[in-house]
C-alpha cells in the first residue's frame, strides 16, 4: 500500500482510520524489513501480509495518520525527501500546486490547449498536463518549466514550504522511529532518476542514503523511486540503487508482490481519497487479477493480427 498525504483535500483522519481498521481484521500487517527476509528466503509470512508505506515526509503525516498508526499498532516505512525534510527545498510538484491554487488568472495556455482557472476542475487538468510534461524531461528543463509557469500565473512562491506543504522535524521522525515507524530513502531533491546524468544520480541515491543515517544513527536499506511510474527508472538505476547499500526499491507500479517479486522493482497500491468500494477494488486484489486479464487479452489479439 502507498500513500502520500492525508487531511481533507486528500485522505482524511476518518477514512484513513476505516481502511487501516479493515486491513488490521483481515490482513496481516507486517514491517517492510520482514517483508525483505521473506524475499530473501529468511522468513515465512502469511498470505494476506499487507505492507504500509508513505512518500515524501509531509507534517500532515505526523500530525493525522501517526496517531492512527499506533493506536492500531500498524508498522509503517515512510521514504523521506531529505532536502526536504532539512527545509532546503520545496518539492517540485507542490511549487506548481501553490502557483496554481494562488493565481489570480483566469485561464492558462499551454501547448495550445487553454485552461479554464475559474474552477478546481480546470485546475487539477492545468496540473495534470504540467505533472506530465515535467516527469517527462530533465531535471534542468522541469526547473524552467516551472519558472516560466509561475512567471506567466504571477505568483511568487515563499522561500521555504507554507503549511500546508510543510515536512516533517526531525525530532518527529526520531520520534516515529521509536514507536513502529520505519524510514527509507526517496533521494535528495525527488528528481525523476531515469533523466539524471550518472553522477548526480548517484548522489542523489547516496546522499540522500548518508543524510538518513546520519540522522537516525542506523543502517538505511530501503529506497522508493520518486514518482515511481515505468519510465522514471530503468536498469542503471536500479543498479545504482543496489550498488549504494540498498536492499530493496519501491516502485508505483500497480500491482502485488510474492516471493518471485523483484526487491529492487516492488510494486505498490496508492491509496488515495477516491471511494470505499475503490479501497476494497484494490486490497481485494481484484483490481490487479482485472489487470492481469486485460494485458493477456491484449497480447493475445495482438498475435492474432
Amino acid at each position: 500500500m502507498a500513500y502520500h498525504r492525508f487531511g481533507e483535500d486528500y485522505v482524511s483522519r476518518e477514512f484513513l482510520e476505516d481502511q487501516i481498521k479493515y486491513l488490521k481484521k483481515h490482513f496481516c500487517p507486517i514491517g517492510l524489513e520482514l517483508f525483505i527476509e521473506f524475499l530473501c528466503r529468511r522468513a515465512v509470512l502469511k498470505a494476506n501480509s499487507v505492507v504500509l508505506t508513505v512518500d515524501d515526509g509531509y507534517q500532515d503525516f505526523y500530525r493525522l495518520a501517526f496517531p492512527i498508526l499506533r493506536k492500531y499498532e500498524f508498522p509503517a516505512t515512510v521514504f523521506l525527501t531529505t532536502e526536504f525534510i532539512d527545509k532546503r527545498i520545496w518539492l517540485w510538484h507542490d511549487i506548481l500546486n501553490f502557483g496554481i491554487k494562488n493565481t489570480a488568472n483566469t485561464d492558462f495556455t499551454l501547448d495550445g490547449r487553454v485552461f479554464d482557472l475559474t474552477n478546481q476542475q480546470g485546475k487539477i487538468k492545468l496540473k495534470s498536463h504540467l505533472d506530465g510534461v515535467c516527469t517527462s524531461v530533465s531535471t534542468t528543463e522541469r526547473d524552467e518549466l516551472i519558472n516560466q509557469v509561475l512567471k506567466e500565473l504571477g505568483v511568487r512562491v515563499p522561500e521555504q514550504p507554507t503549511s500546508e506543504y510543510s515536512p516533517l522535524t526531525w525530532n518527529q521522525i526520531l520520534e516515529m522511529s521509536r514507536n513502529g515507524i520505519s524510514f527509507g530513502s526517496h533521494t535528495r531533491t525527488h528528481p525523476i532518476l531515469s533523466k539524471l546524468p550518472t553522477e548526480e544520480a548517484l548522489y542523489e541515491i547516496g546522499g540522500s542514503k548518508k543524510r538518513l543515517e546520519e540522522v537516525l544513527q542506523r543502517e538505511v536499506l530501503s529506497f522508493c523511486y520518486p514518482n515511481g511510474k515505468e519510465g522514471d527508472f530503468n536498469e542503471k538505476v536500479k543498479l545504482m540503487v543496489k550498488e549504494a547499500g540498498f536492499t530493496c526499491a519501491m516502485s508505483l507500479i500497480y500491482g502485488m508482490n510474492s516471493l518471485g517479486s523483484d526487491p529492487y522493482e516492488l510494486r505498490r497500491m496508492a491509496l488515495d481519497a477516491r471511494s470505499y468500494i475503490h479501497f476494497l477494488h484494490d486490497v481485494s486484489g481484484f483490481g490487479v487479477m482485472r489487470e492481469s486479464i486485460h494485458k493477456m487479452k491484449t497480447k493475445v489479439l495482438g498475435g492474432q493480427n
